[in-house]
């Protein structure tokens, strides 16, 4: 769970700097594919 929210922290934070949101859809899926077992 601190895991995720790190993430969505780093999503958030990308999305402000403008960091782009094809990056951001790739990384949910990379961890969701990580985080499947969890």
């Amino acid at each position: 769970m601190l895991i995720f929210l790190s993430y969505i922290y780093n999503v958030t934070f990308q999305r402000f700097i403008g960091f782009g949101i094809v990056f951001d859809l790739s990384m949910a899926i990379n961890y969701s594919s990580l985080n499947i077992n969890d």
